[in-house]
């Protein structure tokens, strides 16, 4: 994947980013980004944004009904 920041742990990242959906994963490369820059965990913020991101899909999805 191009355009990722530079992480020790690249391949993780990578596999993180393959369990976004592709449509999502502009937005996760950029989240990956910023925690790199802040000096955090790339990959554990693409995580815990999909996960943050999936619950609040299923929040609206469940106040729609």
């Amino acid at each position: 994947m191009d355009g990722l920041p530079p992480v020790a742990d690249a391949p993780r990242l990578e596999l993180e980013l393959k369990l976004v959906p592709a449509s999502d994963r502009e937005e996760a490369i950029q989240v990956a980004w910023v925690a790199h820059l802040d000096g955090g965990d790339a990959p554990l913020a693409v995580k815990r944004w999909w996960v943050a991101t999936l619950r609040q899909r299923r929040r609206e999805r469940t106040n729609e009904l």
